[in-house]
């Protein structure tokens, strides 16, 4: 190796600290006109006392505890200065960004104790200039700003569920609905050899029809709870569904898959799970009919569409826990 030296060439590197891509033009990035420099910016302190106001007062189950979580929106036909909404050594994060009628709105997450941190540079917009330029300190930031307010879990939304079922119009998508939930057995033998007195009480779901209206919907609902100790079905749409309300209904755990078109499936909209009878209600001395059920209810939509996000706009807008009761 020494005698070819040439080869291997030493200490002719050396480290570059990262440096991020930003797009090269020599279009200036453009902010609204503000005449009133100082009242613009007490109106933005304002804004976010109000939205840490509204924060500190919401209830135990609504307060995030980790921080808060703020949406800023640009004027019409302007955007906002994102590198300047995120500083991420102070864990304040960039969530989401989108366009709604012109307007670039934001999502940002500001941890616990971090609070005035906008705060700080507002205020230095309204009464600080820069040294080398003699512009307003945040100028950027500030001017691109037309009001801040608490996000709420529409702040999130990327599109709607519906929307995107719609944009896939005639592509075939399959909905699963898995039910299950625990019956408590009779405490004697008496009445088993009549249906449905084994059993506290049975539970069952079904689809609004794609023409349906939601009055329809509900009468149908009503009279399927009705009928269904008689052994008489709903007339539900049975076309859509790969097993049928016949065999839906067989155990406490019940199952099927809807199959049809996602501009089908947006046109229905609405989920029921509604109690039928058993030995709550039949034997009233025992006051089963004061009980609650629980249940657990799973929906999956799915497509062979791959370029189709059906999970992120249904995740976004349903909580995680969702708890229902049911009186039966």
């Amino acid at each position: 190796m020494d005698e070819r030296p040439h080869l291997f060439p030493s200490r002719t590197a050396k480290s570059q600290p990262y440096t991020y891509p930003r797009q090269v033009g020599s279009s200036a990035f453009k902010v609204p006109p503000r005449d009133d420099r100082v009242g613009h910016g007490k109106q933005l302190i304002a804004n976010v006392e109000d939205a840490i106001a509204a924060a500190e007062s919401a209830t135990p189950a609504q307060q995030n505890r980790r921080g808060i979580v703020l949406e800023f929106s640009s004027d019409v036909g302007f955007k906002l200065a994102i590198e300047s909404l995120e500083f991420r050594r102070s864990g304040i994060e960039l969530l989401n960004s989108r366009t709604v009628d012109d307007v670039m709105i934001a999502t940002v997450f500001i941890p616990e104790g971090k609070e005035k941190y906008f705060l700080k540079r507002f205020e230095a917009y309204c009464f600080e200039n820069d040294g080398r330029s003699g512009k307003p300190k945040n100028q950027k930031l500030a001017e691109s700003i037309q009001k801040i307010k608490l996000a709420s879990i529409k702040s999130f939304w990327t599109d709607k569920p519906k929307q995107v079922l719609q944009n896939l119009g005639e592509v075939p998508v399959r909905m699963r609905v898995t039910l299950s939930y625990f019956i408590e057995p009779s405490p004697g033998r008496r009445g088993w050899d009549k249906k449905y007195r084994y059993q506290s009480h049975g539970l069952r779901f079904d689809v609004k029809r794609p023409l349906e209206t939601v009055q329809e919907f509900q009468k149908r609902i009503s009279k399927a709870a009705q009928e269904e100790d008689e052994n008489i079905t709903s007339g539900s749409d049975a076309r859509n569904w790969d097993l049928g309300q016949n065999l839906q209904k067989k155990g406490s755990v019940h199952s099927d898959t809807w199959i049809g078109t996602a501009a089908e499936l947006a046109e229905c909209g609405i989920l029921a799970v509604f109690p039928v009878t058993g030995w709550w209600k039949e034997r009233n001395h025992l006051n089963g009919w004061k009980k609650r059920a629980r249940y657990s209810l799973i929906v999956s939509i799915e497509t062979d569409r791959v370029t189709a996000d059906l999970y992120t706009p249904i995740a976004q807008q349903i909580q995680v826990a969702v708890e229902s009761v049911i009186e039966v």
